[in-house]
């Protein structure tokens, strides 16, 4: 009796070890994974992840990755990464959005920025089958706030 619960108990230890093992890996290809795709340098050491997302099927692959880290940091991060020698450069724009679909007292639209005036936006050349991979890098205060975003339909 005794023998049949050690065995249990390890098979469940096991189980539980080869599930953590696979969490960390998938975690690790998805924060990687945009980096290797858009042809960037690893990510700086006082990068802190805010998150990293894979989303879609085999067919329709996206990954996000969002982390921050000082300004120093993330422009060495930049001069470091072959993906930024090509990239085109979109400089920041006014871009908006209506939030409602009826006017303020004065007659006008509510419209809203969706963007900040301080944040940078870089198109990169990928490796075939990416339709699409973009870098956004907003500061504030000190710090650079950095959005990795790949699609491929």
């Amino acid at each position: 009796m005794l023998m049949r619960t050690i065995v249990c108990f390890m098979t469940l230890l096991c189980i539980i070890i080869v599930i953590f093992i696979f969490c960390n890996i998938d975690r690790g290809q998805t924060i990687n994974k945009p980096l290797l795709i858009c042809n960037l340098a690893k990510l700086p050491f006082s990068a802190k992840i805010i998150y990293a997302n894979k989303t879609g099927s085999i067919f329709t692959r996206g990954y996000k990755l969002r982390f921050y880290a000082p300004i120093v940091d993330v422009d060495k991060w930049k001069k470091k990464s072959p993906g930024f020698i090509n990239a085109i450069y979109a400089p920041p724009a006014d871009e908006m959005v209506v939030i409602s679909s009826g006017t303020n007292k004065n007659g006008e639209h509510g419209w809203i920025p969706i963007k900040p005036h301080n944040t940078e936006k870089f198109i990169l050349q990928t490796s075939k089958g990416i339709c699409r991979s973009e870098v956004d890098i907003e500061k504030r205060n000190n710090l650079a706030f950095v959005e990795i975003y790949t699609f491929k339909d």
